[in-house]
C-alpha cells in the first residue's frame, strides 16, 4: 500500500495518494520503524503537492528523527534530507533557511571528497534568485542564472534521458532571465534578457509537449511561463493561445487553486483586450465552466471565496 502511494504521486493522482496515506497512517504508526519512515517520506510529498507546507515540515522533521545515522555515516541520505528541507523552506518563503540547507548539501559531499551535483547548482541558483527578489535587488540574478546554466549543462551530460528535469531547469533559467530584464531601465537591454527567456521557455515547453502532452500540470505551467515572456516582448498574439490552454489545464487539475485560476483568467482577459479579440473569449467558456465545477466539488468556492 505504501508503494502504491508512490505510484499515485508519479501519476499526479494526489487525492488518491492523500486518501491512502490517511488510511494507512495508523497502521504504520502501530508498526513503527521502516514502515513509518517510508510513509512519512511519501506523506510529506503529498502535503507539499497540496501546498500544506507547514504540515510537510512537521512531518519531515519527524522523518529525520527516525534516520538513526549521522551525516558522516550516511552522507548520501543526508544529502537528500537536506535538499528536501531546502525545498520545504523554499515553499514557506524562508529562503535564507533554504539556502542554509542547500549549502549543507554541498558541504556533506565535500567532506567525503565528492563534487557538487547538478542539483546543487540548480537549487543554489534558484535560491539566490529568490533572495534577490525578496530584497528587491537585481545583483544576484545573474549569479543565479549562471549557476542554473552550469547545473543544466552538468545535467545534460549526466542525465541525457531525463527530459522532465531538464525542462524544469530550463524554466528556472527562463524565469531568471525574464526577471533580470524587468530590472533593466534600458529597454534594449531588457529585450535581450526577454529574448533569452523566450528561448529557454520555448525549449522547455516543446519538450514537455513531446513527453507529457498538452494536458499535464507541468505543461500548463510551461505554457504560462512562455506566454509571460512573450507578453514582456509585446508578442500578444503568441501569448494568447498559450494562456487559454494553460487556463484549461488549471481548471481540470486534481489540486485546482483558486488564485491560479483567477490569475490565468485575468491574463487571458488582458491579452484578448490587447489584441482586440473580445469574441475569442468564447473559447474559454468550457474551461471556466469546468473550473467552477471543480472548485465547487472541492468546496474551494466557499472556503477561499
Amino acid at each position: 500500500a505504501i508503494d502504491l502511494v508512490g505510484v499515485y504521486l508519479k501519476n499526479y493522482e494526489i487525492d488518491k495518494a492523500d486518501r491512502l496515506c490517511s488510511r494507512i497512517e495508523p497502521l504504520c504508526r502501530e508498526r513503527g520503524g521502516v514502515w513509518l519512515f517510508k510513509l512519512l517520506n511519501f506523506y510529506t510529498t503529498v502535503r507539499m503537492k497540496q501546498s500544506r507546507y507547514q504540515e510537510a515540515l512537521d512531518m519531515y522533521k519527524e522523518y529525520e528523527t527516525l534516520v538513526g545515522y549521522s551525516a558522516d555515516e550516511a552522507w548520501e541520505l543526508y544529502d537528500t534530507i537536506y535538499r528536501n528541507f531546502g525545498w520545504i523552506y523554499t515553499s514557506l518563503h524562508e529562503y535564507s533557511k533554504a539556502l542554509e540547507y542547500f549549502e549543507k548539501c554541498v558541504k556533506v559531499k565535500q567532506a567525503k571528497g565528492v563534487n557538487s551535483h547538478w542539483f546543487d547548482q540548480w537549487d543554489l541558483g534558484k535560491t539566490h534568485a529568490r533572495l534577490s527578489l525578496q530584497a528587491g535587488r537585481a545583483e544576484n540574478l545573474e549569479l543565479a542564472l549562471r549557476l542554473i546554466r552550469e547545473g543544466l549543462e552538468m545535467h545534460r551530460q549526466a542525465e541525457p534521458g531525463d527530459t522532465i528535469m531538464r525542462c524544469k531547469m530550463l524554466n528556472s533559467a527562463g524565469e531568471c532571465a525574464a526577471i533580470r530584464g524587468d530590472f533593466c531601465t534600458d529597454q534594449k537591454v531588457a529585450n535581450a534578457w526577454y529574448d533569452e527567456a523566450i528561448e529557454l521557455h520555448q525549449e522547455s515547453y516543446e519538450l514537455y509537449l513531446k513527453v507529457l502532452g498538452p494536458k499535464k500540470p507541468l505543461t500548463g505551467w510551461a505554457m504560462e511561463d512562455l506566454a509571460g515572456a512573450y507578453r514582456r516582448r509585446g508578442r500578444h498574439q503568441e501569448a494568447k493561445p498559450l494562456l487559454v490552454a494553460a487556463l484549461s489545464v488549471e481548471c481540470s487539475k486534481d489540486i485546482i487553486k483558486l488564485p491560479s485560476m483567477a490569475r490565468l483568467l485575468d491574463s487571458v482577459l488582458e491579452e484578448h483586450k490587447a489584441t482586440d479579440d473580445h469574441a475569442g473569449l468564447a473559447d474559454c467558456q468550457e474551461a471556466i465552466n469546468k473550473g467552477l465545477e471543480n472548485l465547487q466539488k472541492r468546496c474551494i468556492d466557499r472556503s477561499e471565496a
